[in-house]
This record gives structure tokens, C-alpha cells and sequence, in this order.
């Protein structure tokens, strides 16, 4: 599939019944008609993380629900509109993406109405594929006049609404497969090299250029005879695409018995990949919250780290680590984490799931008049 792009609405996929099927055999393989969900469950079988849905929904549930006026509001701030109607999507682009953030993106939606047919209800959505939230709430004094704007991240001064990022569904551009697969990979390393076997020391590998925060943290690195218990790695990009990613593997990263996690421009996608390597997270506090970060306890699934003492949190986790190294290896955080990441393999589809209908039946549904023309 590929993405469409342009001034106009085009349809992006149809996944209705098919047009061979006889009357009769299109009105069998019809699913039952979509019902509204109840109220939310408090079953503890859903992850920590679902209960900020509903958090992220609060401006419009306790005013006037998403109007129309809000969504076309929205569309400054959107790279791209997807509507559903009758099992049939559309998207209008508004501004180009970096890479394919916007097709993998819109990929996930597909894939859930692939699943559940006829069971995706008729919606509007505006979705902005940057990373910082933009929608400020400061600048709405009822929350509710807000645009309602699908986001990656947002932080406590925004009101952006957080939606599972394009890599759960793949990252191409630097060699990431889907989540799925890509857990299984790395359970797979950690098995091989358990974490008594690995370096006792921190480590992280990316791009610390344009984030000041990141820059700091490479002085982390062994320099002028002082230790810091860390070896961070500068990863360049572009060398790295032309010796074809064959050092950027993320499963074979998993050979330090910490792993850093550090914002970027805002969240970084590489916090699940983190999370995953079965080692204990040094987590540099950071306002951003993404979908399954908010879900995280400290001390319970990281360690976190003071940004404004980064070196020394950093030698201090270590050296505490190491020195308790049986209590460590023997400790519950990881077998936690992987309760949480394996609730976040399902994570994309369910949450897509429960936020979209939730969503939508505050928007009016759009009638076979107002019906996006191909």
C-alpha cells in the first residue's frame, strides 16, 4: 500500500465485503451490529497505560464533546485527516511527513480494520506525525474549545491526544521491523547472554546532535581519567544506511548490564527497544509521555536518573548494581518489564481499539452527503 497524498480526498483502502459476493452472502459475512463500549473496566487485566485514554479525552467529556468547529481547528496542527466511513477509509494529506511516519501510521488503523470488520465505527481524525505537542492549555480557557489532535507525545502543559507511534508497525528508514517480531528477536539475544555474562556498564547508541540534553550525556563518556560507569556511541545516520545498518542492530545491543534511555527532540522510540534488552533502564527523567511510558513505576521498571546530574546518577546505578549484582539478577524488575512489553505487543492494536470509538462519537458522523469525493 502506499500512501496518498495530495490537495483532495482519495480513498486509502476499502475493506468492505467483497463486490463478487451475492446480496445474500454479503449480508451473512456482515459482523454484528457496533455497539457502543460500556464504561471503562477496572479488571486488572488491562495495562496501567489504558486508563490515560480517558485522560486524554477529558477536556471534550466534560464539556461540549469534540465539534466540528474543533476538528477543522485542528487541521494547522495536522499532517494528515483519516476518516471512516462505512468501512471504507480516507485520508487528505496536509503536510509531508518525515519519512514514512504518516503511511506506517496509517498502516496500524488499516490493520485494525482488517481485524475487526465492520466493527471500526464511522470516525474523524486529525493526526500530526512531529513530536513535541503543540496543542497548548494555556491557550484554551475551556478546555474543551481545544482541537482535538492525535499526537506521539504530548507533556503536562498540552493537551495532545498520545497515539502508539509508526515503529510499532515498522521503521524501514533504519532497519526496524514490527514490534512483534522485533520482541521475539531480542528475548531471543537476552536468552543467549544473560545479564550476569554482560558488560558491567551503561550504554546507549544514538544521534546526540541538535539535543542538548544528549549532548551533556556524552561527557558521561570515559574522558580526562574520570569514570563514569557509561560508553555511549555517536550513531551517524547516514554512514550507518551506507554500510547498510550492519552495526545498528538493536537485538545485538543487549550486551551491557544497563541500558540508558534519554529523550530526543521529545520521547524517543528507542524506549521500548530499551525496555526489551532485559537489563535494568537508567532513565533520564523527562517531561514527555508516550503511550506506554506513563505506565512505567520508578523503581519498580527503571531507575531514574536526575537530568541535571546525569554523570553521577549514572555512576552511582552502576556501581550500586554491581555491587548488589545477586540481588539484581534475581530482583523482579525484569520479569515486570516483560509483563509490560508483552502487554505492548498487543498495545497498538488494542489501544487503537478502545481510543478510536471513544474518539468518534463525539465527532457527528459524516453522512452520505458530506462523504469525502474520490
Amino acid at each position: 500500500m502506499t500512501s496518498v497524498r495530495g490537495p483532495t480526498w482519495r480513498a486509502y483502502v476499502d475493506l468492505r465485503v467483497h463486490t463478487e459476493a451475492t446480496a445474500h452472502q454479503r449480508h451473512a459475512l456482515q459482523p454484528p451490529p457496533w455497539r457502543w463500549p460500556a464504561a471503562a473496566s477496572t479488571t486488572p487485566s488491562c495495562p496501567d497505560y489504558f486508563r490515560y485514554i480517558h485522560d486524554d479525552l477529558r477536556p471534550w467529556h466534560s464539556g461540549a464533546g469534540i465539534t466540528r468547529d474543533a476538528m477543522e481547528r485542528a487541521r494547522k496542527y495536522a499532517y494528515f485527516r483519516l476518516v471512516v466511513v462505512g468501512g471504507r477509509a480516507y485520508v487528505e494529506t496536509y503536510q509531508t511527513a518525515f519519512q514514512m511516519r504518516d503511511v506506517f501510521t496509517q498502516w496500524g488503523i488499516l490493520q485494525l480494520m482488517r481485524r475487526y470488520p465492520g466493527r471500526v465505527p464511522d470516525l474523524d481524525i486529525m493526526f500530526a506525525c512531529d513530536d513535541p505537542g503543540q496543542v497548548r492549555a494555556a491557550e484554551f480557557a475551556t478546555p474543551s474549545d481545544a482541537p482535538p489532535v492525535f499526537r506521539y507525545c504530548k507533556d503536562k502543559s498540552t493537551l495532545d491526544i498520545v497515539f502508539p507511534d509508526w515503529s510499532f508497525w515498522g521503521w524501514p528508514e533504519v532497519g526496524i521491523r514490527p514490534w512483534t517480531p522485533m520482541l521475539a528477536e531480542i528475548e531471543r539475544e537476552n536468552k543467549r547472554v544473560p545479564w550476569t555474562h554482560r558488560e558491567p556498564l551503561a550504554f546507549w547508541k544514538g544521534n546526540p546532535d541538535r539535543y542538548r540534553i544528549r549532548h551533556d550525556m556524552m561527557k558521561c563518556n570515559v574522558s580526562n581519567g574520570k569514570e563514569w560507569n557509561a560508553r555511549l556511541f555517536n550513531q551517524d545516520w547516514g554512514k550507518e544506511r551506507q554500510n547498510g545498518l550492519k552495526d545498528s542492530s538493536i537485538p545485538k545491543q543487549c550486551l551491557y548490564r544497563y541500558k540508558i534511555y534519554i529523550e530526543g527532540n521529545a520521547w524517543s522510540v528507542s524506549e521500548k527497544y530499551i525496555l526489551a534488552c532485559n537489563s535494568p533502564v537508567l532513565f533520564v527523567v523527562t517531561p514527555f509521555q508516550d503511550i506506554m511510558s506513563r505506565g512505567l513505576v520508578a523503581g519498580k521498571h527503571y531507575w531514574p536518573i536526575d537530568r541535571n546530574r546525569i554523570c553521577e546518577s549514572i555512576r552511582f546505578a552502576v556501581d550500586w548494581g554491581n555491587q548488589h549484582a545477586v540481588c539484581v539478577a534475581s530482583s523482579s524488575p525484569p520479569r515486570r518489564r516483560q509483563r509490560v512489553l508483552s502487554a505492548a505487543a498487543a498495545a497498538p492494536m488494542a489501544v487503537v481499539g478502545r481510543l478510536l470509538p471513544h474518539c468518534c462519537r463525539r465527532t457527528p458522523p459524516i453522512t452520505a452527503a458530506k462523504r469525502p469525493r474520490l
